[in-house]
């Protein structure tokens, strides 16, 4: 099971599927339905995962300190409270995938159906979302910029 480190918030209706392995650190709140946690995946301090959506980790991947994840929005017209009820409101909700040995830079939002691939690296204060692309095992910067490096997979465990 999970480790699930004192001070975490977690919503009643949530459903966490972990390995021993994984943990949640200290002063995190996790409100989405569904977070699946391979093996030493890691959701650091503070971090914030909230949603109707789900959070999926891939194993031995990594949320870095102060990252958002956002699984649902909703968009900029009509009523936008979570007392309205939902005819009334236009909610974008989308899964989130974070591939195996990818790492989501501290203080980094994650926006509804993005995708971090395999072993790719978002910097510190990246906004990622489902229309930003990036290649397995590759670099970004928080203003956009990519750099692909030769990493040795060999090295790294599965």
């Amino acid at each position: 099971m999970t480790k699930i480190y004192d001070g975490v918030t977690i919503s009643p209706r949530t459903k966490i599927e972990g390995h021993e392995q994984s943990f949640i650190g200290t002063g995190a709140y996790i409100f989405t339905p569904l977070l699946k946690m391979a093996i030493g995946s890691h959701i650091n301090a503070r971090c914030i995962v909230a949603g109707r959506g789900s959070l999926t980790m891939g194993a031995y991947s990594v949320l870095g300190y102060d990252v958002l994840v956002l699984t649902s929005s909703d968009t900029a017209w009509g009523n936008m409270s979570d007392f309205c009820r939902d005819k009334e409101r236009c909610i974008r909700t989308e899964d989130i995938s974070i591939g195996p040995h990818a790492f989501v830079g501290s203080k980094s939002i994650l926006l509804p159906g993005a995708h971090v691939p395999e072993g790719a690296v978002l910097a510190l204060k990246s906004v990622f979302g489902p229309d930003d692309k990036l290649e397995p095992w590759e670099i970004r910067y928080a203003d956009g910029h990519r750099i692909k490096r030769e990493m040795k997979r060999e090295v790294v465990p599965t």
